[in-house]
Parts: structure tokens; sequence; C-alpha cells
């Protein structure tokens, strides 16, 4: 194999460089949603300043295609790791601790509580919890 061609082909489709220094707020954001709590989670999400994906630089597809599809998710795999800390801390308050739903704070927003949903105890949350990883299945603990 010529590495030269490789190597040729690596820098002027990927532009690794400039696409390294385009991308580091984001990656930086990343880094520090996954280090919040769930409450500074929840405000860091619902503000209004996040930093802009930076594709005007972007000059191959597939890196384009890559970043979109990648970023376009980033919010929701930390949301759902820190919805499962939620759900532990949701079991240690009902079961090991033996609190009732309406004494259980969300905590997400300090100001809500626990609420029960057909057979589930739930906390509301910055996003839309659609596998219900903030609930606790009731069925099976009483």
């Amino acid at each position: 194999r010529d590495y030269l061609v490789d190597y040729l082909l690596n820098t002027w489709s990927f532009k690794t460089n400039i696409r390294t220094n385009a991308d580091f707020p984001e990656f930086e954001r990343l880094i520090n949603l996954s280090s919040l709590t769930a409450k500074e989670f929840a405000q860091e999400i619902e503000s209004p300043n996040k930093p802009d994906l930076q594709t005007k630089q972007i000059k191959s597809y597939f890196v384009w295609k890559y970043l979109t599809i990648f970023f376009s998710h980033r919010e929701e795999w930390i949301g759902r790791l820190i919805d499962l800390d939620a759900k532990i801390f949701l079991f240690n308050q009902y079961v090991v601790e033996g609190k009732l739903i309406e004494e259980i704070e969300n905590p997400y927003y300090s100001e809500q509580f626990a609420f029960k949903k057909s057979d589930r105890i739930c906390f509301d949350g910055p996003l839309e919890d659609t596998r219900n990883i903030r609930c606790l299945l009731t069925e099976y603990i009483n």
C-alpha cells in the first residue's frame, strides 16, 4: 500500500485539524454536560446559549453526514444517563427510605415532586422520556 496516497486522501477529505478546532467548543460542552447534576443539566438544556455546529467549514460530505448524525442526538445520550441516575434516586427514595410519592423531590426541578402515572412513579425532566427511563415500575415493588 502506498501510505502517501492514504495520507493525501485523509487530509483532503477529512481536514482533521480544521474539524478538530471547529468542533472543540461543542465537545467541550458535551464533556461539561456529562459532569453536571440533574438540576444543572436541566438548566443548561433549557438555556438558549448553545454553540452552533459550524458546518460551513466542512469540506467532506461524509464528515458532514457523520457530524450531523452524531451531534443531533448528543444531548439525548447524556440525558439518558442522567435520567438513569434519577431513576436510581427515585428507587432509593421510594423503596429503601420508604418515602411517599408526594415527598420525593424531583432532582431536575426542586419545586416539583414525583407523580404517579398508571403503574409507574415518574419525574418530569428537560428532555422527552419516550422509554420511561425516569419512571419506576411499581408493579413488582409492592
